[in-house]
C-alpha cells in the first residue's frame, strides 16, 4: 500500500472526532450502566432493556415522567406474555404505546388498565381510545365511588367476615377488585379495603 498521490491528505482533528463521538448511539453497555445508575433499574431489568428494540421508545417514556420500573416491565415481560397468548403485538405501534401511558400521567386510567389496553390495541388496532375505554369499561372510579363499593361489600359479605375474622380480607379484596380493577390505583383499594376492613373488625370485637 502507499498514498495516493492524486489525492489531498484528509486530516482528521481531535474536534472532528470528538463530534464524531458524540453523535454515535449509546452501546448497550453505556445504556444498562445508565439505567441501573440514574434511573435505579435491577441489573437484570436493565440489562434486558438496554438491548431491547423498544430502548428508544423506553427512553422517550421515561422523559416523559412515567415511571422508569413499569415502563421496563411492561415494553419487555408485559409484552413477551401477550407474544406468547398468540396476541400480535407487532400491530402495537410506539405512539399507540405512548397515548396509554399518557392516560396513566394524566390520571385517566389506573396501571392496572395497561395490559388490558394493550391487549385490546393488539387486537383491535384501528380502534380510538375512547371506544376501548369503553369497551372495557375502564371509566375511572373516584375514591368517593371507591369507598361506596367497599361499604357495599362489606355489608352482603357481613356474615362472612364474622366466621372468619382477619381471614376474610382476601375473598373481600378480590370482589371489590372485580369491580374497580384497571379503574383505580390498586394500592388506594388496598389502604382503602384495610381501614374499613379494621373498623368493622373492630366494631364487631373481632380485632387481633
Amino acid at each position: 500500500m502507499y498514498p495516493d498521490t492524486d489525492s489531498y491528505p484528509i486530516v482528521i482533528t481531535n474536534a472532528r472526532i470528538r463530534r464524531i463521538e458524540e453523535e454515535l448511539p449509546e452501546l448497550p453497555d453505556k445504556k444498562e450502566e445508565r439505567y441501573i445508575k440514574t434511573l435505579n433499574l435491577p441489573e437484570d431489568i436493565a440489562k434486558e432493556m438496554a438491548i431491547s428494540t423498544r430502548a428508544d421508545l423506553f427512553d422517550d417514556l421515561v422523559k416523559n415522567g412515567i415511571d422508569p420500573m413499569l415502563v421496563a416491565v411492561t415494553l419487555e415481560q408485559t409484552m413477551k406474555a401477550l407474544a406468547r397468548d398468540n396476541v400480535p403485538i407487532e400491530n402495537l405501534t410506539d405512539k399507540k404505546i405512548k397515548d396509554i401511558f399518557e392516560l396513566l400521567k394524566t390520571k385517566k386510567i389506573a396501571k392496572e388498565a395497561i395490559d388490558p389496553l394493550l391487549k385490546h390495541f393488539a387486537e383491535k388496532p384501528r380502534d380510538k381510545m375512547d371506544v376501548a375505554l369503553e369497551f372495557l369499561k375502564l371509566e375511572l372510579v373516584s375514591e368517593e365511588q371507591l369507598d361506596q363499593i367497599i361499604d357495599g361489600v362489606i355489608k352482603e359479605n357481613l356474615d362472612f367476615i364474622i366466621d372468619n375474622g382477619q381471614g376474610a380480607l382476601g375473598k373481600l379484596m378480590g370482589l371489590v377488585m372485580e369491580q374497580v380493577r384497571g379503574k383505580i390505583d390498586g394500592k388506594l383499594v388496598n389502604e382503602a379495603l384495610n381501614k374499613k376492613f379494621n373498623a368493622k373488625l373492630k366494631e364487631l370485637g373481632l380485632e387481633t
